[in-house]
């Protein structure tokens, strides 16, 4: 009984000693987590690189901050690393990198797929998605994989870009696709299609992957300033388009006398003085008389214009002779004629052509004119008569009153011009 005793007592001694032991050197147990993020300045704890520790217990299935970096710490304690993952609410996909850092607002190039990716500011990879880093634009397209290998689709199966070896999208505006056509491309690198405007021009780019079709100009905002017009001027104005083909053509609103006239138009001239030659421009002709040295011609604020293209012009007179002309609503030149001061000016539209076989195309839209010692009126009707000077251009007017004079020149001969037979080579229409 003695030895039974004995030995009964040395394993209370043992058993005591090991609960002493545990007391004393606490190890720490593996914690499931009890929320989805820790921080450090927050939680306290201490983090050695490999386990974070809050009341003896290693946190795991966890996001941790220590300050500078974001971790997840896995269901073993430590961080995941060099892992391209799902975040835990099963939608979106984050990575963490080789020192177990979760990237944000960076690309990342990312192994398990072998491509590079771009993380936002909450962590979530990027797919089909443009992005900015100061002025340079990037894509990530559906998988999430930066384009970086030239002319690409956009994952919407419409747009087109092109992405340079480094990422970079082409954003520079006008430029090239790979088969040498003329493209532009956007601010955010996808190509343009359909109709685009500088506010000079429209150009039709193609529908389906944005090649260059054509242009055209893109309508003025004018406005009539015919009220303007004081009591005792003179005025003719008109939206006013010229084409045609051959050495030339012109287009002119006119205010005269039979004997004094001055015109404001847009004329194209093979033949004129350099450096008009070759060029459309506006012009201005200052009849003083038919007398031989008792003309002037000059292109105010030395304006030149496009064929095909409308533009607002307006000619008025004051009594003295003296007047201003008027391009899309600003004056661009002034003019003094004596003779037609305090005269009965007679208001007309004219289009014509230089020699035989020259083509001519003159429209003249919303005409508006004002005559004599008189407020102008909007509302009056005005009498037209029609001056066939060459029988070759013909005149075509529509219920809205535009006329446009077209045809060619023919019947002058050899060696007769708009110069020396001035009135034998258009078509006149004349405002009483």
């Amino acid at each position: 009984m003695k030895l039974l005793q004995g030995n009964f007592a040395g394993k209370l001694t043992v058993f005591f000693g090991a609960l002493l032991l545990m007391l004393l050197v606490h190890v720490p147990a593996v914690q499931a987590a009890e929320k989805g993020y820790y921080s450090l300045s927050v939680d306290g704890g201490v983090f050695d690189g490999k386990n974070y520790v809050v009341n003896g217990e290693i946190i795991t299935n966890a996001f941790f901050f220590d300050g500078s970096y974001t971790y997840y710490l896995q269901a073993d304690g430590s961080p995941m690393t060099d892992r391209l993952t799902y975040h835990p609410d099963g939608e979106h996909i984050i990575y963490f990198d080789t020192n177990g850092h979760e990237v944000f607002t960076n690309f990342q190039y990312c192994p398990t797929v072998g491509y590079i990716c771009y993380f936002g500011s909450d962590g979530y990879i990027y797919k089909d998605q443009i992005t900015f880093v100061g002025d340079k634009a990037y894509y990530l397209d559906g998988d999430g994989r930066m384009k970086q290998s030239g002319w690409f689709q956009f994952a919407n199966g419409l747009d087109y870009g092109f992405a340079n070896s480094d990422g970079t999208l082409m954003t520079n505006g006008f430029s090239y696709d790979p088969w040498g056509r003329v493209v532009f491309y956007h601010w955010n690198g996808m190509v343009a299609r359909g109709l685009i405007t500088d506010n000079v021009y429209y150009y039709s780019m193609d529908e389906t992957d944005g090649h260059y079709l054509g242009q055209f100009p893109v309508p003025k905002k004018v406005r009539s300033q015919m009220s303007e017009v004081a009591y005792d001027q003179n005025a003719i104005e008109a939206d006013v388009t010229l084409s045609g083909s051959g050495t030339g053509c012109h287009a002119k609103i006119v205010l005269g006398t039979p004997t004094a006239a001055v015109s404001f138009g847009i004329q194209y001239d093979a033949c004129a003085v350099a450096p008009y030659t070759g060029r459309t421009m506006a012009l201005v002709e200052n009849v003083m008389s038919n007398a031989p040295g008792q003309q002037q011609y000059f292109r105010p604020s030395d304006r030149e214009l496009q064929l095909g293209q409308t533009y607002r012009l307006m000619l008025v007179v004051n009594q003295d002779g003296s007047g201003n002309v008027y391009l899309d609503n600003e004056c661009i030149g002034n003019f003094s004629n004596p003779n037609l001061a305090a005269q009965d000016l007679t208001l007309r539209i004219e289009g014509s052509g230089r020699i035989d076989g020259d083509q001519v195309t003159a429209t003249f839209k919303n005409v508006r004119v004002k005559k004599g010692m008189s407020y102008y009126d909007p509302d009056k009707k005005w009498n037209t008569k029609n001056y066939q000077k060459n029988p070759t251009i013909n005149i075509i007017r529509n219920e809205w009153d535009d006329i446009t004079f077209t045809g060619y020149i023919s019947g002058l001969g050899a060696g007769r011009d708009w110069d020396n037979a001035y009135d034998d080579v258009s078509f006149v229409v004349s405002y009483y």
